[in-house]
């Protein structure tokens, strides 16, 4: 699957901040991305939208974020 620049700019701000930067972070990157939002392009929106919510979901996850930090 390829990665979005967007959901890979979430995890490069957050490999090493705090855990509030990583909501601030995926809240703007939401609300820049949500298909409502998009209606011209609401495929590649809901595309990235997705992304940027799995991004997410490992990043607030202590365990999933730990393997990404050490593996990437």
């Amino acid at each position: 699957r390829r990665k979005s620049p967007q959901s890979s700019k979430l995890r490069k701000q957050n490999r090493s901040s705090q855990p509030h930067h990583s909501v601030r972070s995926y809240r703007k990157l939401a609300m820049q991305w949500h298909p409502d939002k998009n209606s011209d392009k609401k495929e590649e929106a809901e595309i990235k939208f997705q992304e940027i919510a799995e991004a997410y979901d490992v990043l607030s996850d202590k365990s999933k974020r730990a393997v990404y930090d050490q593996f990437g």
